[in-house]
């Protein structure tokens, strides 16, 4: 049963996407700018166990960025300021803190413990990152991994793409290239980046203690807004392949539809999106209507065709459909449906 303050999450993503979010286990290390907003969000979606890694203590000039960092808390362990945080948020939380730097050795002996479902890496140095990405690599545990913030101020230039994608991204191409020369590693997993370029005036050099011989100067936004972005890949692989909350969920649940009925709902989709006078004029409750009235049919289909046959992905209805519900999510960032052409539909799924 889901938790009463999960209500309004339960609502937007379905009670089995919160039950299997409960039932995960998500390694995250490094808790500093990127790692401490990325376990706040980790716990306020439900996430049921948690082990969190990071040697360091709070140094006042984490203030700016760090979440667990305050006046109050200089000195004191971050692991263990955010295992306090995140047990105020969910009691029922199971937290694992490890107030360590991780050796190599150290690194693949927790990667390898069984349990897992998924890991943050928001590592802010380079061998220790390596370390992760190569461990997590051999260990086949699902992961993403945070690039270089530092230096950046626009967060609309953040961006999810898998590490041979990335550009305009000095950390990113060190790693791709240390990752090749030395482990022959070339591609393969997700990572976070910016597009924008970082301010070559704002590096300074360290005395190169705990693996770090340089850092940026930090906003206060763009670390939380990897962060951000880390906890949410997370969420929505944990929580299931679709992402449209309940409207999909149903429609998962159709399995195999019978080509007849295939089209008769996608022709009634059709006849919503081409009606002028009700959905074109891009209100937010004609949305909703309009996702209504298709979760209706799904509702519909799912009980007559979909209780005994498995899906079929390559059914041509099946993908129509999965496009349209990824047109609402084109449509509820644009503004409405007038920016969108109905009739590229056909070509899209081609």
């Amino acid at each position: 049963m889901t938790p009463h303050w999960l209500e309004r999450t339960e609502l937007l993503i379905g009670p089995d996407a919160i039950e299997r979010l409960q039932k995960a286990h998500v390694l995250v290390v490094g808790l500093g700018g990127v790692g401490s907003f990325a376990v706040e969000f980790l716990a306020r979606s439900g996430v049921g166990t948690l082990t969190l890694v990071d040697g360091d203590v709070v140094d006042p000039t984490n203030r700016n960025r760090q979440l667990q960092a305050l006046s109050s808390t200089h000195g004191q362990k971050k692991a263990a300021l955010l295992e306090a945080r995140v047990k105020d948020i969910n009691p029922d939380v199971v937290v694992h803190s490890h107030d360590e730097f991780l050796t190599p050795e150290a690194m693949r002996a927790l990667i390898s413990q069984p349990g897992f479902d998924f890991a943050l890496d928001c590592i802010d140095s380079v061998q220790p990152k390596l370390n992760f990405i190569v461990t997590a690599l051999q260990a086949k545990l699902p992961f993403i991994s945070s690039m270089g913030a530092g230096g950046r101020l626009d967060p609309s230039k953040i961006q999810i793409a898998k590490l041979e994608r990335t550009y305009n991204c000095p950390f990113a191409k060190h790693i791709r290239k240390r990752l090749g020369r030395e482990y022959q590693i070339k591609k393969g997993f997700p990572v976070i980046f910016s597009t924008e370029l970082a301010n070559p005036e704002s590096v300074r050099l360290t005395d190169g203690s705990n693996f770090k011989k340089s850092f940026y100067g930090t906003s206060a936004w763009i670390p939380a807004a990897f962060g951000l972005h880390a906890a949410s890949y997370a969420v929505r692989k944990l929580s299931g392949p679709l992402s449209r909350g309940r409207t999909l969920s149903v429609f998962a649940r159709c399995g195999k539809f019978v080509e007849n009925a295939c089209q008769q709902c996608l022709a009634a989709v059709d006849a919503l999106l081409e009606s002028d006078h009700r959905f074109r004029v891009g209100h937010a409750g004609n949305i909703t209507d309009l996702e209504n009235n298709i979760l209706g049919m799904l509702g519909v289909l799912a009980a007559d065709f979909g209780k005994n046959a498995k899906a079929a992905r390559g059914n041509v209805g099946y993908r129509h459909l999965r496009y349209h519900f990824q047109r609402f999510d084109d449509v509820m960032s644009a503004g409405g449906f007038a920016q969108i052409n109905p009739h590229k539909r056909d070509e899209a799924v081609a």
